[in-house]
């Protein structure tokens, strides 16, 4: 392993466990422990430790070992369903737990990500049925994303959650939300194509579920629905026809791959500029770019994670959905009272290096 991922190894376990509410009793695994569990030193276990005491989740005594920081006193509790793995949800939870400190509130936060496997399944179905008892009605977040994509949480609708990100599937009537602009981001990935003289640029967007992609109504208020429309606008304005420069997924990863390898292959279906969904989705589209002997020189992601600067193999500019201004909306508008609520949208932006 390279320097470094170890410890981030370490680090990624405990983060989730922690949103996951594996230690709610308060006391976290012993560095003996997680040192034999891993295979590693106890060195890089108490360096994980470290990191996460300095974002102030977790606390070091001598006599007690490391536990939890536990707020003081009865705070309201504020609760949030949505994913927490990777390095955007990452940040927006670290953002969330800081924003609700400030106004006295208690972050309880139930981590969806990984529900297809077994144990991840168990603690996200117990930490789901203890909302309906803890949280009160209005002080709960949901991500859109999960609403409709995992049993339960369908059901904490009469609490009247804000909502996350984006709809998948339908939005469900009288909700309000914090919604990234994925429309702005599509046309600012266009127009920074455009502006470095591209006049063949191609949008990729991520795999869908085939009943998503051939129902209008449910794909009507998805990403990259959003996405494809501010990508198209723009072009449309430079006077490009949008539909040869749109490439949706397929629902198969393997048969994704295969449609990306034939436009790549041949020089006169190769863009002359790439943007992807994703920063993940773009290092993914510029490694089957490479095996043809590809290697477009302006492309463009989204989200300005670790993959854009080289974590996948390449570096490219990013536009940046900032995670402390979802984190500050979503506080402030679930304090607020559901009547008074009202659709709050997160604005892109991309910053270009000299």
């Amino acid at each position: 392993m390279k320097r470094g991922e170890k410890k981030d190894q370490v680090l990624a376990y405990l983060r989730r466990g922690i949103r996951s509410g594996w230690w709610q009793h308060g006391a976290m695994p012993k560095e003996i422990d997680l040192a034999a569990k891993f295979g590693f030193s106890r060195e890089t276990v108490r360096s994980a430790y470290a990191s996460l005491a300095a974002d102030g989740l977790v606390e070091r005594r001598k006599r007690r070992g490391t536990v939890l920081c536990q707020p003081q006193g009865k705070n309201p509790v504020i609760a949030a369903v949505m994913r927490g793995h990777g390095d955007f949800y990452e940040d927006i939870f670290l953002s969330m737990k800081t924003a609700a400190d400030r106004v006295n509130c208690r972050l309880e936060f139930v981590d969806t990500s990984g529900f297809v496997d077994l144990k991840p399944r168990r603690n996200i179905r117990r930490s789901l049925s203890g909302l309906a008892n803890s949280v009160l009605s209005s002080r709960l977040i949901v991500e859109g994303y999960v609403f409709q994509k995992y049993p339960y949480i369908s059901r904490l609708l009469r609490k009247k959650p804000v909502f996350f990100n984006f709809f998948d599937g339908g939005r469900p009537e009288g909700v309000t939300g914090v919604l990234i602009d994925y429309y702005a981001i599509g046309k600012l990935a266009a127009e920074y194509l455009l502006k470095n003289g591209c006049r063949r640029p191609l949008l990729i967007g991520e795999q869908l579920r085939f009943r998503l992609l051939f129902s209008p109504e449910r794909f009507c208020g998805h990403k990259d629905k959003l996405l494809a429309d501010g990508f198209s606008d723009a072009l449309r304005k430079a006077g490009l026809d949008p539909f040869y420069h749109v490439f949706i997924p397929h629902w198969s990863e393997q048969e994704t791959g295969s449609l990306l390898y034939q436009i790549f292959s041949g020089p006169d279906s190769r863009p002359d500029g790439l943007a992807a969904a994703s920063d993940y989705q773009l290092v993914k589209a510029l490694k089957i770019a490479a095996e043809c002997g590809f290697f477009p020189k302006y492309r463009i992601g989204v989200f300005n994670t670790p993959w854009c600067r080289g974590e996948g193999g390449f570096s490219f500019p990013s536009i940046t959905v900032p995670p402390a201004a979802c984190a500050e909306a979503l506080i402030r508008q679930v304090l607020e009272k559901p009547e008074l609520r009202k659709d709050i949208y997160i604005k892109p932006y991309l910053e270009e290096k000299p």
